[in-house]
């Protein structure tokens, strides 16, 4: 399970979680090979909201950076 920045302080606010979302998907899918089509993607409270800010990034810049939507996005 990949971990994310926290936005504790100026260092680590917003976008560093997402980058570290795209980082940990692009490991996944273009390091190791595994398909879109098998990533279930899962957050809770903060981390629903960066799996959704995810989601929306896939979708306005996926095709641009070769990126598939995952099977599936779980908001908790």
């Amino acid at each position: 399970m990949p971990q994310y920045r926290l936005s504790l302080n100026d260092s680590t606010r917003f976008p560093a979680g997402l980058q570290d979302v795209v980082t940990s998907y692009c490991y996944l899918t273009q390091e190791l090979g595994v398909p879109a089509s098998k990533i279930v993607l899962s957050g809770d409270s903060a981390g629903a909201n960066l799996v959704l800010a995810f989601v929306k990034y896939l979708a306005d810049y996926g095709s641009q950076i070769q990126l598939d939507s995952p099977k599936a996005a779980w908001l908790w």
